[in-house]
């Protein structure tokens, strides 16, 4: 809807003057709010998150000075979204908002002639972005290509349909609540296309919203309380867009806990509200109707270079009163490595389902496929050298699901085995995956292989804790754990109850159990490097103690 009613807008205003004259009233409207909100940002986040968070922070404000958000947030990696620290999340979509900006000189002369030229585009763009989901839904969700219909509905709206048709109120109102409708329907998330982020439902909505901006809203509903309610915010929205998701995120804040969204409480609630009210107010008065004392003469220019002097003293700041050790279980964070296959192998191949994580033409000892989700990804890195080393080209997955996903089945890992001629696969999944459909994907897929000699093992989920790992070894510094081997296996049950099995046997399990728990197990190095992310995800230093069973594993399968 955001976009539509962008695109609505944007149409109407290039009408107004030249191009320049066109993004020097944007930069005014849009600038001085929005870089007041990223270093206020920053300032606060340097008071109140440990080193690892206001790096993120950090990182966020640089993608955000550039207007490019959307590709800062579009890098992350996928299943750790919700760990992730992102008090500046709302700003990807006034990225792809800018980046719009960019092509609407090119849009503005090419289609407003062609009424034909949008359809075509806007069905185009459409088309694209449904492609897109289905293969990547956060490419599609966070990229202006995939985004483009939704501007061309409000644009063509504002070409074609200058003047709001006249309709009877019934007509109005029935648009209204429709979208009222569409917009409280649930959906099951990622179901084909319908369920797809955009997908069709993103259509109807956006086709709704820019029925009503051609129809107009019921006079009734506009001159309702309610309706001078809403529109009194509206001179408000954007001040709100911007400092709302950052004050939730800040007020919310836990060291290493992510983006902690929602209230706890309705006092909470009440607080969040009055804090997000008060800030948009300030920054409505202030900076967005450009106060006649702060922008006078150079003063904004002089006031903003003195913000960011500020924000970076504090940045200084925010590292120096942590010890050597607790830096180190800050490090957790960044202890691992790149996503999957890469970003840059999606978008070079983006119909493939396999990649290749292994580098070089000596690799001539054997093919083997690792399959597993976001605890195989964060093992691979040392599960590739040892069989590397071994000459072993390692094969792995792009999404995050095989064997789980019906798209990617045993019959389909079956068929991807036969194509690349692999040698020997390996599985590994955390505990919680192991259930019934799983299980038998597994020991349908370990029966067809034994029956054509293609060894496979399945290693075995590492040690799982009922608490964030480095959050607590920060909060608890002398805490032990009192946990050894023999709780290893009742806690993980729901594994080793499946396995060993009459097509998996005993020896074709690799146990991680000992490897962390001699008998005592242990979550980090005497230095406090975590060998943990959060839970149950190993850091690339908790993933190398294991190089040595990798090692054993390589020579046992590939022996010459």
């Amino acid at each position: 809807m955001f976009f539509v009613i962008s695109g609505y807008l944007m149409a109407r205003m290039f009408d107004e003057g030249t191009p320049a004259q066109f993004y020097g009233r944007r930069i005014r409207r849009l600038v001085p709010a929005y870089a007041v909100t990223i270093v206020v940002t920053l300032i606060a986040a340097s008071f109140l998150t440990v080193p690892v968070d206001f790096a993120q922070a950090t990182t966020q404000s640089l993608f955000a000075a550039g207007f490019i958000s959307n590709l800062g947030f579009w890098l992350q990696s996928s299943y750790f979204s919700k760990a992730e620290f992102n008090p500046l999340l709302n700003l990807w979509s006034l990225g792809v908002e800018m980046q719009f900006y960019l092509l609407i000189p090119f849009l503005y002369a090419f289609l407003k002639p062609r009424k034909r030229g949008t359809i075509l585009l806007l069905a185009l763009s459409f088309a694209a972005c449904l492609a897109a989901a289905s293969i990547s839904a956060k490419t599609a969700f966070f990229h202006t290509p995939f985004r483009v219909w939704e501007f061309l509905i409000g644009a063509y709206i504002a070409w074609y349909l200058p003047q709001k048709k006249q309709v009877g109120g019934t007509v109005q109102s029935a648009c209204l609540i429709l979208l009222v409708a569409a917009l409280l329907t649930p959906l099951k998330p990622n179901t084909l296309i319908l369920g797809m982020d955009p997908g069709l439902a993103n259509l109807t909505v956006c086709l709704l919203a820019g029925t009503i901006l051609a129809f107009g809203m019921p006079h009734v509903f506009e001159k309702s309380l309610f309706g001078k309610t809403l529109n009194m915010l509206g001179r408000y929205s954007y001040s709100i867009y911007l400092v709302h998701f950052p004050i939730i995120v800040l007020f919310n804040y836990i060291p290493f806990g992510g983006t902690v969204l929602g209230t706890s409480s309705a006092l909470a609630f009440v607080t969040l509200l009055a804090l997000i009210f008060l800030a948009a107010a300030l920054l409505y008065h202030l900076v967005e109707q450009q106060n006649a004392f702060i922008f006078a003469g150079k003063r904004p220019l002089l006031l903003l270079m003195l913000a960011i002097t500020i924000a970076i003293g504090f940045s200084l700041q925010n590292g120096a009163r942590y010890s050597a050790q607790e830096k180190n279980l800050f490090a957790a964070w960044t202890d691992q490595g790149t996503y999957r296959c890469g970003k840059l192998f999606r978008l070079l191949h983006p119909m493939a389902s396999i990649c290749e994580i292994t580098k070089g033409k000596h690799l001539t000892g054997g093919r083997l496929l690792l399959v597993g989700n976001s605890h195989a990804d964060a093992i691979k890195q040392s599960f590739t050298k040892a069989f590397s080393e071994q000459g072993v080209r390692v094969y792995f997955y792009v999404p995050n699901d095989p064997l789980v996903h019906e798209r990617y089945n045993g019959d389909a890992v079956l068929a991807d085995i036969k194509r690349l001629n692999i040698d020997a696969v390996v599985i590994h999944f955390d505990l919680s995956a192991y259930n019934d459909h799983l299980v038998g994907q597994i020991e349908r897929l370990a029966a067809s292989l034994k029956a054509q000699g293609i060894p496979m093992r399945i290693i075995s989920p590492v040690p799982h804790y009922p608490y964030h790992v480095p959050r607590t070894l920060f909060k608890t510094p002398g805490m032990t754990l009192g946990k050894e081997l023999q709780d290893y296996y009742p806690d993980t049950h729901a594994f080793w109850d499946h396995f060993p099995s009459k097509s998996v046997p005993r020896r074709d399990i690799i146990d991680t159990g000992p490897v962390f728990c001699q008998p005592a197990c242990k979550v980090a190095d005497r230095t406090r490097r975590s060998y943990y992310i959060d839970f149950n995800h190993l850091t690339l230093t908790g993933a190398a103690l294991l190089e040595p069973t990798f090692d054993r594993m390589a020579e046992e399968i590939f022996a010459k």
